[in-house]
């Protein structure tokens, strides 16, 4: 127990994304979570990309932990949809994801420049039309995360952050695993404190998430949930902290025709 006691979540984010397991664990909740159409990044384009690039004679997107490419690939050729050609740059630290992206690139899926390495150490002298965060700042270190997000944003571009709200069924999750963690994940009250302490102006739109699974995968989806959100450590915890994450997990949840569902999960886009 002393050992999880002294390690920051955030370092142990990386370290599981890092890993074979983590990585397909994250793709696996993901799917679970979105969908194969991935939910999330429709509406995400829609209520706050869309009014960045549309009409313009091109954009530039900075992807910041990027993930296997997916979510930028279709992101792309949504942008593209629109009339409007796109130059990609992403950001990835896990090497399992950034052959992913290797791959899609060779295959014609995505073209993007891709910098393999953590968000820290990427520098750029180029700024973008659209900076995206989707789910990816919860392992980045430093009190100038978000500073360094901002500028990387053209005049009248814009930085998006995606993440979970703090009294969502997740936000709640993470909170009682990241306990027994000396220092944990960045989440938006952090995100919203930074830019606060720097005086920039931001909005927030509100997503929400219906989470259902078939009534008999109970034991997968926890299995999955505390695996991904446990960040592989789950069964280390002690049995009070193990006990709390079960509770929180299954109190709201309600069985109907046949599968399970809980309430509406609320994600947070700042703009």
């Amino acid at each position: 127990m002393e050992e999880v006691l002294t390690l920051s979540a955030r370092s142990e984010y990386r370290r599981f994304l890092s890993t074979e397991r983590g990585a397909r664990s994250y793709q696996r909740f993901q799917r679970m979570l979105y969908g194969d159409r991935d939910t999330l990044v429709h509406e995400i384009l829609e209520r706050a990309v869309r009014k960045v690039v549309e009409g313009r004679p091109r954009a530039a997107l900075l992807d910041v932990g990027c993930g296997d490419g997916k979510r930028t690939a279709t992101i792309c050729r949504e942008i593209e949809r629109w009339g409007v050609p796109v130059e990609v740059e992403v950001v990835e630290q896990s090497p399992v994801f950034v052959e992913d992206i290797r791959r899609k690139v060779a295959s014609g899926e995505l073209s993007a420049q891709i910098f393999a390495g953590r968000f820290e150490a990427y520098t750029s002298e180029r700024q973008f039309d659209v900076v995206l965060a989707i789910h990816s700042i919860f392992g980045i270190e430093g009190g100038d995360a978000i500073l360094r997000l901002l500028a990387l944003r053209k005049s009248g571009g814009r930085l998006l952050v995606a993440s979970n709200a703090t009294g969502s069924l997740l936000g709640r999750l993470k909170r009682s695993l990241d306990t027994e963690y000396s220092v944990g994940r960045l989440e938006v009250d952090g995100v919203r404190e930074q830019l606060s302490s720097l005086g920039v102006g931001y909005r927030v739109e509100r997503f929400f998430t219906r989470w259902s699974v078939p009534s008999d995968g109970d034991e997968e989806v926890e299995r999955l949930v505390s695996e991904w959100l446990g960040l592989g450590r789950f069964e280390m915890l002690n049995r009070d902290s193990q006990g709390e994450f079960r509770e929180i997990l299954w109190s709201n949840a309600q069985k109907r025709d046949g599968r399970i569902e809980w309430d509406e999960e609320e994600e947070l886009v700042i703009v």
